[in-house]
């Protein structure tokens, strides 16, 4: 068993000796084919979502702006250097092409590392109350002109948060469209294989769409 006490939110795989999970309470994980063992403590942060291109090509990101990278023989914690827009969001996911074609989801916006700086590359509208609207809870790719990040629309800060709506944004390089999807319901996850869209929600949504 995998030496959590917090929940496992991520797993990735290289190979059946290389494979990394990401613990609420436990920070990263590592199996090498044998056993796991606990390969980076990053309390009082939380790690949200791991991705990666290669076995010395890891990401990680979560809470408080938490963004560190595996190169095969150590973690290396990064500065984020850019502001967060006082949302206070945490980074939830995160999805690589190659050290220069990185992109995280940081609540309302969507962000990209080209290698030398950070950019915003979409922001949520803002509602009456100067808060942001949209939120991204999930990024994926097919390819990296073949982005989709989902998740869920709170309109106004102050509406209960039962109320759910929904949002898909996609993106083809450095630009992103907002999708319209046929469900209010909140989305946490898709996949895409460069043709098909698979999306889940809330409530037992289950979408399927092309590129």
């Amino acid at each position: 068993p995998a030496p959590a006490s917090g929940k496992v939110l991520a797993f990735l795989g290289s190979a059946p000796s290389d494979v990394w999970a990401v613990a609420q309470e436990d920070g990263i994980l590592h199996w090498d084919g044998t056993r796991w063992s606990a390969s980076l403590a990053l309390q009082p942060h939380s790690p949200l979502d791991v991705w990666g291109t290669a076995a010395n090509d890891v990401w990680v990101v979560g809470w408080a702006d938490l963004l560190v990278h595996w190169d095969g023989a150590a973690w290396t914690v990064l500065s984020e250097g850019v502001p967060n827009g006082g949302y206070g969001e945490p980074w939830v996911s995160v999805w690589a092409n190659c050290a220069s074609d990185l992109w995280v989801v940081v609540g309302p916006q969507i962000r990209r590392w080209d290698g030398s700086a950070w950019s915003v590359a979409y922001d949520s509208p803002l509602g009456w109350d100067g808060r942001p609207t949209e939120r991204g809870d999930d990024l994926w790719a097919g390819a990296p002109d073949d982005l989709w990040v989902v998740g869920g629309i709170i309109p106004y800060a102050r509406v209960p948060y039962n109320v759910e709506h929904s949002t898909v944004v996609h993106g083809e390089g450095v630009s992103w469209t907002k999708q319209t999807a046929p469900t209010e319901n909140a989305l946490f996850a898709s996949w895409t294989d460069g043709h098909d869209v698979w999306i889940v929600g809330t409530w037992g949504t289950i979408l399927r769409g092309a590129r």
